[in-house]
């Protein structure tokens, strides 16, 4: 198969101009504000405070630092990479070509931005406004239970309580079995052969991402992972 189409496809697509949350879904209640981060659970944030918590949706440009908290959360980056890896092949319908196609293993492997799944946390998504997050690191509380307990710790600060407002799991677009087979073949093969541009362009996010989970306590309050 000729992948030279989705290589000039990519191409084209980087040539985009980007501003800082541009992509990333915002919802506020005003004292609270969330951002659904691409591969971190977006769509469960999503549903949860736009669909059954009726926040309002607005532009990242319009998030009101000083007077709302902000928080988002977090994956570790290669892990968030794998993620983004698999939605790029999914959504091209190219899943059974990655498993036998080596030029577009590498390709897929080796290219820092696919789409914008793939943005890095610091370099396409907020830059300087990362350390204005409150993040929550989703490793650090283990599971999707554990991510509802940890913002809700956060929700009982201001008095919100949305204990019959979570999204369900078809709302929150867990992964399928299949793309979870996909996903632990991606992590195989970067681990067994990393990337230097790729973990270049990770650089960032890695140190981001450190900051946070050594900064966040779970077994008590969010702390800033700033």
């Amino acid at each position: 198969m000729d992948i030279t189409p989705y290589i000039l496809e990519v191409e084209e697509f980087n040539k985009f101009e980007r501003r800082p949350g541009a992509t990333a879904a915002v919802y506020t209640c005003d004292v609270l504000t969330c951002i659904a981060t691409l591969k971190c659970g977006s769509s469960f944030l999503t549903a949860t405070f736009n669909q059954n918590c009726r926040w309002r949706q607005i532009p990242f440009s319009e998030i009101n630092w000083d007077k709302s908290h902000v928080f988002s959360l977090m994956s570790n980056p290669l892990t968030r990479r794998y993620k983004a890896i698999a939605e790029w092949l999914y959504q091209k319908n190219l899943v059974n070509e990655f498993y036998k196609n080596i030029e577009l293993q590498n390709f897929a492997m080796s290219t820092p931005i696919l789409d914008i799944h793939s943005y890095g946390y610091v370099y396409n998504y907020y830059e300087n406004f990362c350390d204005l997050i409150d993040w929550i690191p989703v490793e650090s509380v283990k599971n999707h239970d554990g991510v509802k307990w940890a913002i809700s710790k956060l929700l009982e600060k201001y008095k919100i309580y949305i204990s019959h407002y979570w999204a369900d799991d078809k709302e929150s677009n867990i992964s399928t079995v299949s793309k979870k087979k996909l996903e632990a073949t991606i992590k195989e093969n970067f681990i067994s052969s990393p990337n230097k541009r790729i973990m270049e362009y990770l650089l960032p996010d890695i140190e981001l991402h450190d900051r946070v989970f050594q900064r966040f306590n779970p077994n008590g309050d969010i702390v800033t992972g700033n």
